[in-house]
């Protein structure tokens, strides 16, 4: 950054997750910078508050190791998916992508909150690329500069032009790094109880723990971190299988009622 130039803001998509929590936290506390956070309201997403009341402890932890961090932690741009609509484009070039790999839902809407909001550099916290088969294939390239801005990202050129369309706006700050590897650099960093407030689970227990069967709790533990989530035994997995099963048939029940209730009610 050159004289009388603004500082950079690092816009980050921010879930309360230990990967993007690291993030966070490395950009404001290792190398003060400013950070943009984004969170998208998913409505098949059961932990959304919990999520965001996660984040807000995060912040008040962050300020209280860092005061400064409460001028350049700027408030969370908190969008709702149904607003995200993916252009033409973009679903086209998803429907391909699908054709041959596996892609999260969740990297079509946020490439349309990309467009909608004009954010060129969406920070991704996609660890080892391991949940993202579309990307197995693909030739990532760097930024030429020293951390942190020495991102992955996914050049048009030498890739699918589907797969350069989704990822076109998103950088891949910590894809080649484990969670073994954030919890090294961030406890050499003096952050690490900070990603202990993280949260993870899409599924959690009626007591409102980690369930240890849904796909981040099976990340978590595989990252090496399986003291934050229950053992995988037998009887959890039956448990867990019951109860969400209960939970799906309940909500379609509450939904075809509604369904009804429109029809009389019009």
């Amino acid at each position: 950054m050159t004289a009388g130039q603004p500082p950079p803001v690092h816009h980050v998509l921010w879930t309360g997750g230990w990967d993007s929590t690291y993030r966070v936290a490395d950009l404001l506390l290792v190398h003060g910078r400013h950070v943009q956070p984004w969170y998208v309201i998913d409505p098949e997403r059961r932990t959304t508050a919990r999520e965001l009341a996660t984040m807000d402890r995060i912040k008040a932890a962050l300020v209280a190791r860092d005061r400064t961090v409460e001028e350049r932690l700027r408030p969370t741009d908190v969008r709702e998916r149904a607003d995200l609509t993916p252009d033409a484009s973009i679903l086209e070039a998803a429907r391909s992508v699908r054709a041959r790999a596996s892609m999260p839902e969740q990297y079509v809407w946020l490439a349309a909150l990309a467009d909608v909001a004009g954010v060129d550099g969406l920070e991704l916290g996609i660890d080892e690329r391991t949940d993202t088969p579309a990307l197995d294939d693909v030739e990532v390239a760097f930024a030429p500069q020293p951390a942190p801005d020495d991102w992955a990202f996914v050049p048009a050129d030498g890739n699918p032009a589907d797969v350069a369309r989704i990822f076109r706006s998103f950088r891949l700050p910590i894809s080649e790094l484990s969670k073994a590897d954030t919890e090294r650099l961030a406890t050499a960093a003096g952050f690490a109880d900070l990603l202990e407030l993280t949260w993870f689970c899409r599924w959690p227990t009626v007591l409102g723990n980690p369930c240890g069967q849904c796909v981040p709790c099976r990340d978590t533990r595989s990252g090496g971190l399986a003291r934050r989530v229950p053992p995988d035994t037998a009887v959890r997995r039956a448990l867990h299988r019951w109860r969400w099963d209960w939970v799906r048939r309940r909500d379609s029940a509450r939904i075809r009622a509604a369904a009804m209730r429109q029809r009389i009610g019009s």
